[in-house]
């Protein structure tokens, strides 16, 4: 005899670029579906949103519920800093080496950084964990000026930068040779300010986006042209414009719950502007 099990949603959970397939079943609640989502990506519960049908599902809601069927896709939006590092492979143990010779850590290379101006001239060795930078500035610049030089070898905007002198955070308008140590040398640390690292993961979030919304808008020129050869009679036009309205309204829905700051915010309004456009295109097809 042969017993038939409930049949289980095949659906794809949709993070950018990255798209995981899942079987789950019907009576699955999103909570639960939250769970097993962070496995796959992975990041925190409690930074993450799953979208469905233009909506944010609670918790306690069924897939069943939210009408997740065969082929449904499921928007994972993730806040800045969400998301976690994968776990490190366990490397496999290394074959015993013919000649027992201690292996050299391979030297960095030191960034050589020159700084514009005339007269006589300092030398900083700034140190950024494994990396160095010899940097050689005008004797009246100031940390400020240190900063602005270091910028564009550090990749880093200025403004994110934090100096450490003597055992301190050294200030902008301080000058260089009083900060030196005693023998005449400046060496300083370089540290990054805690924005750096919530804007870098602001921009990140937003390219997903962005990738996500090309995706959507070469779908729509298919679409456009299809409804335009089949004219009334293109119903499936319609429907595919339905489908990928709900990821527009997905995204939209993210953009407005994900906070930018500082230089993010034209490229924020950039991206509402496209996805604005793509809804109303998309509707008028509908």
């Amino acid at each position: 005899q042969v017993f038939l099990l409930p049949a289980m949603p095949a659906f794809t959970v949709v993070e950018g670029k990255t798209k995981h397939e899942v079987d789950l079943p019907p009576t699955t609640t999103f909570g639960e579906l939250r769970k097993h989502v962070a496995q796959l990506v992975p990041c925190k519960v409690e930074g993450m949103k799953l979208l469905c049908k233009g909506k944010n599902r609670t918790d306690a809601e069924t897939l069943e519920g939210a009408g997740v069927g065969p082929g449904a896709k499921i928007m994972l939006m993730l806040a800045p800093g969400s998301k976690l590092a994968a776990p490190a492979a366990v490397a496999e143990p290394a074959p015993a080496a013919k000649e027992s010779k201690t292996a050299e850590p391979e030297p960095v290379e030191p960034v050589e950084v020159v700084a514009p101006g005339d007269g006589d001239r300092l030398s900083a060795v700034i140190r950024q964990g494994k990396r160095r930078f010899h940097v050689s500035i005008p004797a009246t610049a100031t940390v400020g000026d240190l900063k602005a030089a270091l910028a564009p070898a550090a990749g880093v905007a200025a403004g994110y930068h934090r100096l450490m002198g003597k055992g301190k955070e050294r200030q902008d308008a301080e000058a260089l040779s009083t900060v030196a140590s005693t023998s005449g040398k400046l060496e300083l640390l370089l540290m990054l300010k805690e924005g750096h690292w919530v804007e870098e993961q602001g921009r990140a979030w937003m390219e997903e986006q962005r990738a996500e919304l090309d995706r959507i808008e070469e779908q729509l020129v298919r679409i456009e042209k299809r409804k335009k050869h089949r004219g009334p009679d293109g119903a499936e036009a319609g429907v595919q414009a339905r489908e990928e309205l709900s990821l527009v309204e997905a995204l939209q829905h993210g953009v407005d719950i994900v906070p930018v700051k500082g230089e993010l915010l034209p490229e924020m309004k950039a991206l509402k502007d496209r996805m604005k456009n793509v809804a109303d295109r998309l509707q008028v097809i509908m």
